[in-house]
């Protein structure tokens, strides 16, 4: 049994596996989360399906920036190393420091998200446990 897809309207929302036709006829799938069962971006905006693509799985966006705060210690330490003047290692020092309490900052957040977006089996049997104390 298939239905006939719904005319695009930006001011509706689309569930789940709804097939919209745009005016000239071209026809999209929603595609939603697992969280939210609706869809309201624009299948032709690339802006909008950029978002999606960046945002669909947080983790990637934070080691992305975990990694690069490491490559930027490991190249301050290595100038660190090679600098012989007194007020180079005072600077490349305090960078260091501000540098590394950004990258503590993002790599907790990082755990944070791991374990918000794919919890681990034991997060799951803790949730369970919470909601039946309820």
């Amino acid at each position: 049994m298939s239905t006939a897809p719904s005319p695009w309207n930006e001011l509706c929302l689309y569930t789940d596996g709804e097939t919209v036709q745009m005016p000239d006829g071209r026809c999209y799938r929603a595609k939603s989360s697992h969280m939210i069962k609706t869809v309201a971006a624009n299948p032709e905006s690339s802006r909008h399906n950029t978002f999606f693509k960046v945002l669909q799985k947080p983790n990637y966006l934070i080691n992305a920036m975990c990694a690069f705060e490491f490559g930027l210690i490991i190249i301050q330490f290595w100038m660190l190393v090679l600098t012989n003047d007194w007020q180079h290692i005072v600077t490349f020092v305090l960078l260091m420091f501000a540098n590394y309490l950004l990258f503590a900052k993002l790599f907790k957040d990082k755990i944070i998200l791991g374990r918000i977006y794919e919890p681990s089996q034991e997060d799951i049997l803790l949730m369970h446990q919470l909601h039946q104390e309820r």
